[in-house]
């Protein structure tokens, strides 16, 4: 199992397709660039990332003994790059404002956060 988790861990780095967008933002922190200028969640810059990761989740699930729970993984990927996909717009704040640690049982949500997760949710029903 922990093979198997590296492997995915190494397939996703692998293909990070934000790396650059880290390394701007590391050199904007090393030369103290305003903090209004650095940006506090790096999306994909390709939204396609997601469906990469379905459909190679799905190619290394055809022969595992794992296989349910490998596709269970890349419905997940799958309706994660619908998401970001539909709620892109809603997004952008999130990139300029920095979120603080939450306290889970008294914070109240973010109608988009809610909604992006009601939509995966409802996807991966749909898929079922």
């Amino acid at each position: 199992m922990i093979s198997l988790f590296m492997l995915v861990l190494h397939s996703s780095i692998r293909n990070l397709s934000f790396q650059k967008e880290l390394e701007s933002t590391m050199t904007q922190i090393q030369y103290r660039e305003e903090p209004a200028n650095i940006r506090y969640i790096i999306l994909p810059d390709n939204n396609a990332i997601f469906q990469k990761r379905s459909k190679r989740l799905s190619d290394i699930a055809a022969n595992s003994e794992i296989k349910d729970y490998l596709f269970f993984l890349s419905k997940i990927s799958f309706s994660q790059g619908q998401a970001v996909s539909q709620f892109a717009s809603s997004f952008q704040e999130f990139i300029i404002t920095p979120e603080m640690p939450l306290d889970t049982f008294k914070h109240q949500r973010q109608k988009s956060w809610l909604s992006t997760v009601r939509f995966i949710t409802e996807q991966m029903a749909a898929s079922a």
